[in-house]
């Protein structure tokens, strides 16, 4: 439903998918509402877009969880928020796309709505997958 960046961040994370396919990569996508996501939701989203579910996830759960996951670790917490409303009253997404090695360690933050950020991130990517 995202008209916003979404559709800029799917078009060159398809990029992505393709440099990954037979490697050991995945890409991870969380729904921002997931209060409405379904599996099959996504599902069919996914298939509309051309998005692989064996290379590239598409995942929804706990609106609670995930709000709570997108500010500590994905960056998606900018200071806009109010504490004193409930996650799911508030949740901003984000432009970023981040590079995380089999360890859980970050190697990398792109703006996934930028080609030369994803050329980047396919890059690091190639680098980090030469030295495992």
């Amino acid at each position: 439903r995202c008209a916003g960046i979404c559709p800029a961040m799917v078009t060159q994370l398809a990029k992505v998918q393709k440099v990954i396919n037979g490697r050991d990569a995945v890409l991870v996508s969380y729904s921002v509402t997931p209060q409405d996501d379904t599996p099959a939701m996504l599902a069919a989203f996914g298939e509309l877009r051309g998005i692989d579910p064996g290379r590239w996830k598409l995942v929804t759960g706990d609106p609670e969880q995930i709000y709570a996951l997108a500010r500590t670790s994905y960056f998606a917490d900018d200071g806009r928020l109010d504490a004193g409303k409930a996650a799911t009253e508030q949740f901003l997404h984000t432009e970023k796309a981040l590079l995380v090695d089999r360890e859980g360690r970050l190697r990398g933050v792109y703006n996934a709505t930028l080609p030369h950020d994803i050329e980047k991130l396919i890059s690091d990517l190639d680098e980090l997958l030469e030295r495992d």
